[in-house]
């Protein structure tokens, strides 16, 4: 057998290992009450989350879901830490780039990679679709490749938008217009800058960017504290 065939098996051979073992198959119940099959990565070196400050390091960073000033009134992560996936982080660094210089704001940010564990324990205080993504799919923020932002300016204030975060009611949508004018041009900064470096948006939330075909990229299972 040649020395590259035997090469290229004890790499499939390792990989397998690392897959089996850092991640897994888990049966979870759907809202219909069937189950389903979803695959869990318990191990950063598989998806390499990565920390925004290493890509903006002055990044405003102020995890909401860390405090009570969320929908859920209280603490639901550990740490006060904005984590995504590397392609992620660099389209995020371009952007904040470009607003400083052309529109002397910057980004804030409310809430970046989310344990899957994080989403049952949401979902379990607040189970209504359309408002918390259900843990048998998975939300984009367990990819880690969603983030909610705002703008502030280059001290830090943050500008007029819409709403506060995580208010779902119709004014959080990005169609809406009974707003001031000075709230609508915010949004559509903030809006057009995350299309520029290649982010998509959700309808129902202006706060809300995500990498393209989110759900090419595995659910995880990492707690905030154990990525360093």
């Amino acid at each position: 057998m040649k020395i590259n065939t035997i090469f290229k098996i004890l790499i499939a051979i390792t990989l397998l290992f690392s897959i089996t073992t850092f991640a897994d198959y888990v049966e979870v119940k759907m809202p219909s009450g069937k189950t389903r099959k979803l695959y869990i990565v318990k191990d950063n070196k598989l998806v390499e989350l990565v920390n925004i400050k290493n890509y903006i390091p002055d990044a405003i960073v102020d995890m909401k879901y860390a405090t009570k000033d969320s929908m859920f009134k209280k603490p639901v992560y550990t740490e006060n830490k904005c984590l995504v996936k590397k392609e992620l982080g660099e389209k995020l660094k371009k952007a904040n780039e470009i607003l400083k210089k052309k529109y002397k704001k910057r980004i804030k940010f409310w809430d970046c990679y989310r344990p899957w564990s994080v989403q049952k324990i949401m979902w379990s205080l607040y189970p209504k679709k359309g408002y918390v993504a259900h843990p048998a799919w998975g939300s984009n923020h367990n990819r880690g490749c969603a983030v909610d932002i705002t703008l502030t300016d280059l001290d830090g204030k943050e500008v007029n938008m819409p709403t506060k975060f995580d208010d779902l009611s119709k004014k959080a949508n990005h169609n809406y217009q009974k707003l001031p004018k000075k709230v609508k041009e915010n949004r559509w900064i903030l809006k057009y800058i995350m299309k520029k470096v290649g982010l998509n948006s959700i309808r129902s939330e202006w706060w809300h960017y995500n990498l393209p075909k989110p759900k090419r990229y595995p659910v995880i299972n990492i707690k905030l504290e154990d990525i360093k």
